[in-house]
């Protein structure tokens, strides 16, 4: 594998957009201090291993710039190009492969992108930093699943740090870890058993009161399910009594029409009589002395005729004798008194008794007519005289429909004895009633009360699930630690007899090349552990060596493990100015070691000095020479 450029915008120190063209063997980067050279080394690695918490993304953007961009291209081993593409501002990812001078993305997802990067450059981050880079700082083993993963991509093969290369550190974390888990007090599997005992507890109570819910609940159905029986007895009873209580009413009420009919019966019957006295009185009154002239008329009437007669006697005295005349006038004077008396005294005597008769009728019929005229206002009160004809129609047609209504309630008229059983029914059903609805109103209330003890019943169900899922993942954790903690040891005592001397033997050549008399070993004792040695094997102290050699002895074993661990993809290597104390000759004994390694994989050295027999490629800082 081998890197071909890189360009970064609002990248560290590299704010404004700028491209990096790489060679491809022997990469040279000098320059002073704050030149960018950490900044580029760690633009290379954010392009392969992209920071993944915020924060350290964060870190990465120049002071100011909304964006911060990566793009590295490179090409593997079979001759194939990509670029992977990093937006640490908006965190996109990219990889795409070069096919027909045109760009096609492979993936998108941060994980697919990781997927191809560590197929490419044979590891991951964590072997890529501990096989690739080469610096000052010691080799880390971090006890995680990441250990067991490295080991079974790469030879089971592990470094250790703080001098020798040891998996038996690695061995030590494992077990620690392992006893975090499964520790008889304080170990998680543990804490979570207590936990989800409690919260199985606390479920198995949560689901006793549930049950009990169904329990009453059932119960509430039945209590009203009675309730609604008990009522509905209650109104066929109630429907009974009034059928009875309708029956009563409809002949109470048949009477009172009955006797309002009577009434003004007797009413109309009471008019009747009224009107035929007061016939009889106008008769009467027409008939009485007061209606014939008094006799005294009959005297004018009388003296009229005489004087008549006489007017015509002297009309007719031209004709007759003088004493013709006068005895005919003495004889019609005097039968006109006669006449005249008779005729006075037969209507005195006459109009007397007709007076005297008339009268005691007269007072027989005011007395029956006041009494006639009495009982008929007492019967008419309160009654239109104009509608009594039709006050009787209709109360006829009432009294039609209410026989009719009798006859066909005569049939369910209850007896007087059915009509108590009835009433004591109807008392004992209220009380029944009330009885079950204080029943009803007491279960609900025992169901408000469980149902807000059992509501969390569900809640309860769903953690211990979770915590079930969670003590098996740990529980398998706890396994698969400690099935990784015994592969491993099968594994470091398989690469102590496989891989470990071959390596350690290849360590020793790299280191001779700068450092004759030295040479590198397997330590003795169970586990993987490499140490600087004397030509006879015999180990040096740890205050033998300085700085500067255990500096080479770090480059030389890192050289041999990627040269073993990665050779089917060769990736680079990145050197972090690890040969700072270095003497003189050893430095040019190095350079001249850098060179022959350059041949076979890419190299990137990132120097403050300038290197003896090594061409610089790249002077720092890189803004300074863009066109």
């Amino acid at each position: 594998m081998k890197l071909i450029k890189l360009t970064m915008e609002g990248f560290r120190v590299y704010g404004k957009k700028i491209t990096v063209d790489f060679e491809p063997e022997l990469n040279v980067f000098s320059g002073t201090n704050e030149a960018g050279k950490s900044s580029l080394l760690k633009g290379i690695k954010s392009s392969l291993y992209p920071p993944s918490r915020t924060i350290d993304r964060q870190g990465c953007i120049t002071e100011g710039s909304e964006v911060c961009t990566l793009e590295l291209e490179y090409e593997i081993v079979d001759g194939k190009r990509f670029k992977v593409e990093r937006d640490l501002v908006e965190n996109k990812h990219s990889i795409s492969e070069l096919e027909a001078q045109e760009w096609n993305v492979l993936a998108s997802s941060p994980t697919e992108v990781a997927r191809y990067i560590v197929e490419h450059t044979g590891c991951d981050e964590q072997l890529f930093v501990r096989t690739l880079m080469v610096g000052h700082e010691g080799i880390e083993v971090p006890a995680d699943d990441g250990l067991a993963r490295v080991l079974g991509q790469r030879l089971e093969t592990l470094l250790g740090g703080g001098g020798p290369v040891s998996a038996v550190k690695a061995t030590q974390k494992l077990d620690e870890t392992h006893k975090k888990l499964v520790g008889p007090q304080k170990g998680e599997i543990v804490v979570l058993e207590r936990q989800l005992g409690e919260i199985r507890s606390l479920y198995q109570r949560a689901a006793e009161k549930s049950q009990e819910m169904e329990d009453k609940t059932s119960q509430l159905k039945e209590m009203r399910v009675k309730t609604i029986g008990i009522r509905n007895e209650q109104a066929q009873i109630a429907a009974s009594m009034e059928r009875g209580s309708g029956y009563e009413t409809l002949a109470k009420k048949k009477e009172e029409l009955e006797l309002e009919k009577q009434t003004i019966d007797a009413a109309m019957d009471a008019r009747q009589k009224l009107s035929e006295i007061e016939l009889e009185v106008n008769e009467l009154e027409r008939s009485r002395p007061s209606g014939h002239p008094p006799f005294w008329i009959g005297w004018i009437v009388g003296m009229s005729l005489l004087g008549t007669i006489m007017l015509t006697g002297l009309l007719l005295s031209n004709h007759l004798p003088p004493s013709q005349i006068k005895n005919s006038v003495i004889g019609v004077i005097g039968l006109s008194i006669i006449f005249l008396i008779s005729v006075s005294i037969q209507t005195f005597f006459k109009d007397r008794f007709k007076d005297k008769t008339t009268g005691k009728l007269m007072q027989e019929l005011a007395k029956k007519y006041a009494e006639a005229k009495g009982r008929a206002e007492a019967l008419m009160l309160n009654r239109n005289v104009e509608t009594i004809p039709v006050d009787r129609s209709r109360i006829t047609r009432d009294l039609e429909e209410l026989s009719r209504r009798i006859i066909a309630e005569a049939a369910f008229n209850p007896s007087a004895l059915d009509m108590q059983r009835y009433e004591f029914k109807s008392r004992e059903l209220v009380n029944l009633v009330s009885e079950t609805e204080r029943g009803v109103i007491t279960l609900e209330m025992e169901l408000q009360s469980l149902a807000s003890e059992s509501s969390v019943a569900a809640e309860l169900e769903d953690e211990v699930m979770v915590l079930s899922k969670k003590h098996l993942r740990l529980t398998n954790r706890a396994l698969s630690l400690d099935m990784a903690k015994t592969k491993l040891a099968e594994a470091i005592e398989d690469i102590r007899q496989g891989v470990g001397p071959s390596i350690a033997e290849q360590a020793t050549l790299n280191l001779q090349k700068v450092v004759p008399d030295y040479r590198i070993g397997l330590e003795e004792g169970p586990g993987l552990a490499f140490v600087p040695t004397k030509v006879d094997g015999t180990p040096f102290g740890n205050r033998e060596l300085s700085d500067g050699t255990i500096d080479q002895f770090h480059f030389a074993l890192r050289i041999a493990l990627s040269d073993s661990l990665l050779k089917e993809v060769n990736p680079p290597i990145f050197l972090d100015d690890p040969f700072r104390y270095s003497d003189e000759s050893r430095n040019v004994s190095l350079n001249q070691l850098i060179s022959e390694i350059a041949k076979k994989r890419q190299v990137f050295y990132f120097t403050v000095s300038t290197p003896k027999k090594l061409k610089i490629t790249h002077q720092m800082p890189l803004w300074m020479a863009q066109p």
